[in-house]
């Protein structure tokens, strides 16, 4: 127990330390840190600056920089869920009627994509059926026009041989007369 309560304090005069790295009090809220860490960035980041010292400086401000980030947002983690048990009636309500709408709103589009396909259904249904009866239809007009074409080539062929007989009776009677 001694020992977890000195990791906690030396944590604490850690992070102190890390606000002090960029000359800032303790507690400064994140958009200074960030400033301020840009700002001295631009003059130790190993790009800028080629000296060890500016790059062990540098090195030192990004781990300070991502201890404090981290603060930040586990502070953010804590104050939500310390609220979260105070503030728990107006927020559990605004979910609850927000997520009730939600499940309102995603049945009625349910419901109203559904009647649209069954009508969607319907009509395709009596299209299917229309387009049956409609090549049904075809089917056997064709098969009536290859019968009537059968019968008329077979009555031209009758017409043409007794036109043919007609000619030579002609004949046979030009030359017998």
């Amino acid at each position: 127990m001694k020992i977890l309560l000195l990791i906690l304090v030396i944590l604490s005069l850690a992070k102190e330390d890390c606000y002090k790295i960029f000359g800032l009090n303790k507690g400064a809220d994140l958009k200074t840190v960030k400033k301020q860490f840009r700002k001295l960035s631009l003059i130790y980041h190993p790009d800028k600056n080629n000296s060890p010292r500016a790059q062990e400086k540098y090195k030192t401000m990004t781990n300070a920089y991502q201890e404090i980030l981290q603060g930040h947002a586990n502070n953010y983690d804590d104050i939500k869920y310390k609220n979260r048990g105070q503030s728990s009636n107006s927020s559990d309500q605004e979910d609850l009627f927000k997520n009730t709408y939600q499940k309102q709103k995603n049945t009625e589009y349910q419901n109203k994509k559904n009647e649209i396909f069954k009508g969607i259904k319907f009509y395709l249904f009596i299209a299917t059926i229309l387009l049956f009866w409609y090549i049904v239809y075809k089917v056997i007009i064709f098969i009536q026009d290859d019968d009537n074409s059968q019968n008329d080539s077979e009555n031209n062929q009758q017409n043409n041989e007794q036109y043919q007989e007609n000619i030579k009776n002609l004949q046979y009677e030009e030359i017998f007369n």
